[in-house]
């Protein structure tokens, strides 16, 4: 049963109940820049370009049709990780069987399912992951191999997979892999491939969103892009051009530009209103910032949303934790005599102290010392992993329309922002040195929007 196909775009100049005739009939629609790459037998195909292009879509329509009429096709389809296809690819390849109208397949949706989708025929689509290197090497005669985020999968998994495909003579085999190329960095096995000399020469194809006439708004999913892009138009274009990915010279951990945050006037607390105070713990110093904002406005442009830093303290080593604590806690007592006061910081925090009477928590102790209820504080269980909030910190300095932070009230707080830089090794890590690179007070600033501005993220 060959599939019928048919240019989105002819099929949309059609009266909606044609169209919807044709679908039920098993009438594929595909997006014109991929027209040609139909039914295509070439040994490798890359489908590389910007996010949103169809390129899913189509490489799962194409492997469907082949496997309604190929006499031998065994399809392993996956990712770098297995435990990420059930989520991913999967729903991708049995969905567009639903959508088509495809009868024969046989697969569960269930979550424990082995996600194998088998037609009548004989001929199946089977799950594998990259991560364990034994996954590999047990494939046994794959007539293809559908890699989606190719470039998370190293040159050693791809060259595996390319050597399974040699195994059998069943098939004319294929190896189809799916990327965008935001990671595609210099230094990575696929940059040579696509933006070099090809030395597999592999088939390439480049697809855009601009060109996916299936997307029901192309100019509100570029402002999503741009949102996503943060300000950095080399990201920008490695996701919505597909140019190779650019890492930032510098290496910032704020990568997006706020500028407009930081300003030179002293910011005045209000009178009456909660100030938030945000802990970091180290001997030396121990250091908190303090903050007013509006935490029940989610929406970052409207009048009166505000998020001000007012204020950084530290103390010096003393004898106990104990004596730490309290030098701290007098020092914000006095600078916030009248104003309510709500703790968030280090979930670390939360562990007991050795050699404190009754073997007290710091929160408890910080409780104790600013006269303030345990009801009042925030601690998250455990702190947010450094991804999750190198992404939250980016988005709220680029989106949000009135923080502030001053050169006044938070010189060393701003110090930090400048100098917070990500690991080369692990991405989104934090680079920390306690000689050179503390970062006490950039660990304050995440922590306070990690615990009352998480919804931003969403």
């Amino acid at each position: 049963m060959q599939l019928k196909t048919a240019n989105h775009s002819d099929l949309l100049k059609l009266p909606e109940e044609i169209q919807k005739l044709l679908y039920r009939k098993s009438v594929v629609p595909i997006v014109d820049q991929f027209s040609s790459m139909w039914g295509h037998r070439d040994p490798i195909i890359i489908f590389a370009g910007s996010y949103g292009s169809g390129k899913s879509f189509f490489a799962s329509d194409d492997l469907i049709n082949k496997c309604l009429n190929d006499n031998y096709f065994r399809c392993f389809y996956g990712r770098k990780v297995y435990d990420t296809i059930r989520g991913s690819i999967f729903p991708t390849i049995y969905e567009q069987i639903e959508a088509h109208n495809l009868k024969g397949f046989q697969y569960s949706k269930a979550n424990t399912s082995s996600m194998i989708i088998e037609h009548t025929n004989g001929n199946k689509f089977i799950p594998f992951g990259a991560d364990k290197i034994d996954k590999l090497k047990s494939i046994k005669e794959p007539s293809h191999f559908l890699l989606e985020e190719l470039d998370q999968f190293t040159a050693d998994d791809f060259g595996m997979c390319i050597s399974r495909l040699g195994r059998t003579n069943k098939a004319q085999t294929q190896l189809i892999g799916m990327c965008n190329t935001d990671k595609v960095y210099r230094e990575h096995w696929l940059y040579d491939i696509l933006f070099g000399a090809n030395v597999i020469n592999a088939t390439i194809h480049w697809s855009n969103y601009r060109k996916n006439s299936m997307l029901p708004d192309i100019a509100e999913y570029e402002k999503n892009l741009r949102v996503r892009a943060m300000g950095d138009e080399d990201l920008f274009n490695a996701i919505a051009n597909g140019t190779p990915g650019v890492r930032n010279k510098e290496n910032a951990w704020l990568y997006v530009n706020y500028k407009h945050c930081i300003i030179d006037e002293r910011i005045e607390p209000i009178a009456g209103n909660t100030v938030y105070l945000s802990f970091d713990f180290n001997n030396e110093p121990m250091t908190c910032t303090a903050w007013q904002f509006n935490s029940g406005n989610h929406n970052m442009d409207g009048a009166g949303c505000f998020i001000n830093c007012i204020g950084e303290f530290e103390t010096s080593m003393a004898e106990t934790n104990e004596e730490i604590i309290s030098l701290l806690c007098k020092k914000i007592k006095a600078q916030f005599p009248y104003n309510p006061l709500r703790i968030t910081g280090d979930a670390n925090g939360r562990s007991r102290l050795k050699g404190v009477a009754g073997n007290k928590s710091i929160y408890f102790l910080i409780c104790k010392y600013l006269s303030v209820h345990e009801s009042m504080l925030d601690v998250p269980m455990s702190n947010m992993p450094h991804t999750a909030s190198r992404a939250l910190c980016n988005t709220i300095l680029y989106n949000h329309k009135n923080i502030r932070l001053s050169h006044v009230n938070s010189p060393k707080t701003i110090s930090d922002l400048y100098t917070a830089r990500a690991s080369e090794e692990k991405e989104d890590e934090l680079v920390k040195d306690r000689k050179i690179n503390k970062l006490d007070y950039f660990d304050t600033f995440r922590y306070i929007f990690s615990t009352y501005f998480g919804y931003f993220l969403r």
